[in-house]
């Protein structure tokens, strides 16, 4: 039987090594299953849908039984980007830990204003109902289409790039996009050659005119044999050549020579767009 494990923190950091000063390749959110692939001092693990292997803290995942009740019991979805929980349902009591977009906890009990949540390890606390929503309205609600993948986007603005992020609290350019999806119900590859790969491969005009708002765009080094080989960056169109991504910090940029955006070195890397959503 595989061995497997569910996210215990906010975010939980996946190193390359057994050492919390090593690479940091990828992020997991509270809530997230992962296969458990060895154990030592650390654990190391993968995550869905991403092909880093890596080692986390042993606190930062809880193993899942055969009997665990977490798998099929009804869960919260944590909506706004930064948030809290609390030991009483009372913000001014103790914080259990932080919260981010996406995390989710087992729900135990809805009261006047809170939901009363246990964690993967048992802990259990008060989340704030404003912050959250029900996993089931959540899922049912969903539109992953352009206008909600960008509306995400746009939430984001401003949070810093930090390599191998893929939260709130910071993300790569392929992480951004990822979470973009995330928050909105979808599940697409962890990293931007993977990424590169979903959709239809557009061909562009020379004034880029039949580019639509949700197209992802690909920058790296130009490989004529297999321009997936050279992608090294990813961002979001939006319309008129603008596009939102990660690179510093999360902003728009411009293709367009004419546009107060314009980023020519972004330009010069540009290699092609991939159109998702028809």
């Amino acid at each position: 039987m595989q061995d497997t494990g569910i996210i215990n923190f906010s975010v939980c950091n996946v190193h390359q090594a057994e050492d919390s000063s090593s690479e940091m390749l990828t992020q997991g959110l509270l809530g997230m299953k992962a296969i458990i692939l060895e154990r030592r001092k650390w654990i190391k693990i993968k995550l869905e849908n991403d092909d880093n292997e890596g080692w986390v803290h042993p606190k930062a995942i809880t193993s899942l039984n055969p009997d665990e009740q977490w798998t099929n019991s009804s869960k919260i979805i944590i909506t706004a980007h930064y948030g809290f929980s609390y030991t009483q349902p009372d913000i001014h009591s103790q914080c259990v830990s932080d919260l981010v977009s996406g995390n989710r906890l087992r729900l135990l009990q809805e009261t006047n204003a809170f939901y009363k949540v246990e964690y993967p390890d048992k802990r259990q606390a008060y989340v704030p109902i404003a912050i959250s929503q029900k996993e089931d309205e959540w899922k049912k609600q969903n539109q992953l289409d352009a206008p909600h993948i960008l509306a995400t986007a746009h939430s984001l603005m401003g949070i810093p790039y930090i390599w191998g992020g893929t939260s709130a609290k910071g993300m790569d350019c392929s992480g951004f996009v990822r979470l973009c999806f995330l928050l909105n119900g979808g599940s697409i590859p962890r990293d931007s050659y993977q990424q590169a790969q979903l959709g239809k491969r557009l061909e562009l005009t020379e004034n880029l005119s039949n580019l639509q708002p949700g197209d992802l765009l690909f920058f790296g080094i130009h490989v004529p044999q297999n321009p997936i080989h050279g992608v090294r960056h990813i961002g979001i169109h939006i319309a008129d050549g603008r596009y939102i991504h990660s690179q510093g910090y999360i902003h728009i940029n411009s293709l367009l020579k004419n546009d107060q955006d314009y980023d020519e070195e972004n330009t010069k890397r540009f290699l092609f767009a991939q159109r998702y959503f028809f």
